[in-house]
């Protein structure tokens, strides 16, 4: 028995080989055989075939059904069987079917990350293209992208999948304001992958006016005079109990306290304008900058 037919073919997983296997079986003189019953089976790979027990013709040559490959992609045999002689192997390669799956490959959430500039993301975002048997698919587009303003700065925004389904982006700059960035992997078609990181403040610098104070006010009256903690890219800083210094300095200003603690953040303050003259506000706090004097001048 020797094949005719068949063998070194290629076709998608989960699908029969263009070409049908066929033996042909002849007696010790080289004439063919009819009517032998030949068995075809898998060999290796997986895969199913139809018919697998046939006759052979008067030309003496069996043909299998249809001989279906395996769901993973690689190289699969089959084998032709007919009693008390050699089997004959048939190979063929199974290659992934179309993309039909982009899932993570480094994690989607990168979690909570304190900004500091020109920070990289500590996983570059990465993802994997399956067919719909789980089978890695190369050669597909995926294509990064900002998924929000101020997610940061990216590179190699477009990849092609590798031999094992995977592309990744070049890089990722994480930006230096809080709140979530993202970047989204997406391919033609399929669902995109969200990556999330959610971009902390760094460490209270310096200390800021929430409100603006009026040039000029009449004697008497009350400001309320409100500060806050920011980073050093101006970021709100939430920190409670940092001790902020007031002091009023001037013609008869009073101030509701010399001192106040924050409160997630923010310290405020009363400030009554004296009764004559210019008066200023100064800030202080340990070891953070604050912003210049507030004047205010008594109006008539």
């Amino acid at each position: 028995m020797v094949a005719v037919t068949g063998s070194g073919q290629t076709a998608q997983v989960g699908t029969a080989v263009p070409i049908a296997p066929s033996v042909v079986v002849r007696d010790n003189r080289g004439s063919p055989v009819p009517g032998v019953s030949v068995t075809f089976l898998i060999g290796s790979g997986g895969g199913s075939v139809s018919a697998g027990t046939v006759l052979t013709s008067p030309l003496g040559v069996a043909t299998v059904g249809a001989w279906v490959l395996g769901g993973s992609a690689g190289p699969k045999t089959l084998i032709a069987r007919v009693a008390n002689i050699p089997d004959v192997t048939f190979s063929a390669i199974a290659t992934a079917g179309s993309a039909a799956t982009v899932t993570a490959e480094t994690p989607a959430n990168l979690g909570d990350i304190v900004v500091s500039a020109a920070q990289s993301a500590p996983q570059i975002p990465s993802v994997r293209v399956t067919d719909a048997l789980g089978n890695p698919v190369a050669g597909v587009t995926v294509t990064f992208a900002l998924g929000s303003v101020g997610s940061g700065t990216i590179t190699g925004a477009v990849q092609i999948t590798n031999a094992a389904g995977v592309a990744s982006l070049a890089s990722w700059t994480l930006p230096t304001a809080t709140g979530l960035a993202t970047v989204v992997a997406q391919v033609a078609g399929l669902t995109g992958i969200t990556f999330v990181a959610n971009m902390l403040p760094a460490a209270a610098s310096k200390v800021v006016f929430l409100n603006a104070l009026p040039p000029s006010a009449a004697a008497g009256t009350a400001l309320a005079v409100s500060v806050r903690l920011q980073d050093q890219f101006s970021n709100n800083v939430n920190q409670s109990g940092v001790v902020i210094g007031f002091t009023v300095t001037g013609t008869g200003g009073t101030l509701s306290a010399a001192s106040v603690t924050t409160v997630a953040g923010i310290a405020q303050v009363t400030w009554t304008i004296g009764t004559a003259g210019a008066q200023t506000l100064t800030i202080t706090s340990a070891g953070l900058a604050v912003p210049p004097v507030a004047s205010v001048v008594i109006s008539p």
